[in-house]
């Protein structure tokens, strides 16, 4: 495991930014009436990077040159495919999620020599729509957080680097998620939930 050298004012952000992603998970979960013993098996995976996320959020190796990290893409992506396989969505739905998030990432996608920045505002916002507007709330509610993920990891990550790594002939390294909870990854679930979240609260609250 490659160890992620990170400046020690940032910590509190990064717990916050878990801490968030806990609480919101949490209540989602509830709300969409997932199994307790599953809600609670995935805030294990979530605390111990909120407690030590120096020790805890590592970048971890899928091939030699691909890494994910653990704050930054492997939690998001948990939590993304527990909400996403506690209901059954038609493949076709889960395909044009896909390919319309990865889409969206590419647009929003800014890159530099260093980094490759994600406008989350503007990605959430344009993602979130297109999804509960073309395929409805009832699919959004399991399909959105793993479209919102997915799209990143891929359109942003995976995809130019699979093509920069063709073009060029050269054998550089990725970490995806390196800006850990603070990712644009994490940052995109955090508020794809919140929202979510705050939208099936009120349609509880108002029509049952």
């Amino acid at each position: 495991m490659a160890k992620i050298s990170v400046n020690y004012k940032i910590w509190w952000y990064q717990r916050t930014s878990l801490i968030c992603l806990a609480i919101v998970f949490t209540a989602y979960g509830l709300l969409l009436r997932i199994p307790t013993h599953i809600v609670f098996l995935v805030l294990l995976h979530v605390m111990p990077s909120i407690f030590s996320p120096q020790h805890v959020c590592k970048a971890i190796p899928i091939t030699k040159r691909i890494y994910f990290n653990y704050c930054g893409a492997l939690l998001p992506l948990l939590i993304a495919l527990t909400i996403f396989v506690q209901n059954i969505v038609r493949w076709d739905y889960v395909l044009l999620s896909v390919v319309f998030s990865i889409t969206l990432s590419v647009l929003h996608t800014y890159v530099t020599d260093r980094f490759t920045l994600v406008n989350v505002p503007r990605y959430f916002i344009a993602i979130t729509s297109l999804i509960i507007a073309l395929l409805g709330l009832d699919t959004a509610y399991y399909l959105l957080p793993f479209a919102v993920v997915t799209g990143i990891i891929l359109g942003t990550d995976i995809i130019p680097y699979t093509v920069m790594s063709v073009r060029s002939r050269e054998k550089r390294k990725i970490i995806i998620g390196g800006f850990m909870a603070l990712d644009s990854i994490t940052l995109s679930l955090i508020f794809s939930l919140t929202i979510l979240t705050t939208i099936k609260l009120l349609y509880t609250i108002y029509f049952y």
